[in-house]
């Protein structure tokens, strides 16, 4: 018989001004691939290396909205899925 635990999620790191669980939200950090940054086309350029570099065949998408507008979240994930998503799943 499985046995599950659940714990009560806790948002103890959103009080911290640290990077979230081991992250690297630096230079060093868009160095690696951790962070990508850029417009649509440098995107989908930098999806795309790092797919053909690891053969992974999952994109987590995870966007820092920081304190930006929610209206300029929504705006930047449309132009997210409408010009890098669409060519990633294409290619």
């Amino acid at each position: 018989m499985d046995v599950w635990i659940r714990q009560i999620r806790h948002y103890d790191y959103l009080t911290s001004k640290k990077a979230f669980r081991g992250s690297d939200a630096t230079a060093h950090g868009m160095q690696t691939g951790q962070f990508l940054v850029g417009d649509p086309d440098s995107l989908t350029q930098q999806i795309l290396e790092q797919r053909a570099a690891t053969g992974a065949g999952v994109l987590v998408i995870r966007p820092e909205m920081s304190d930006m507008p929610l209206a300029d979240v929504a705006d930047g994930l449309e132009l997210f899925a409408r010009e890098v998503l669409s060519v990633v799943h294409a290619a």
